[in-house]
């Protein structure tokens, strides 16, 4: 099961995060399964994890 680790919505948006958006959308347009979790904006998230692979956007902490 995949799993997109995501901001949650924000400033009126699905979520603030073009990354997290862009991730969500490609996976459902593929009709892949996958769950949500969301953290908080204090901290950077916004990944995959899928079979404990991990792929960020590129930003760490």
């Amino acid at each position: 099961m995949i799993t997109l680790h995501s901001f949650g919505p924000g400033f009126g948006l699905p979520d603030p995060s073009p990354f997290c958006i862009k991730a969500e959308i490609l996976l459902r347009m593929a009709g892949l399964p996958f769950e949500r979790e969301t953290g908080t904006m204090r901290i950077l998230l916004s990944l995959i994890v899928e079979r404990r692979i991990q792929m960020s956007d590129g930003i760490t902490p």
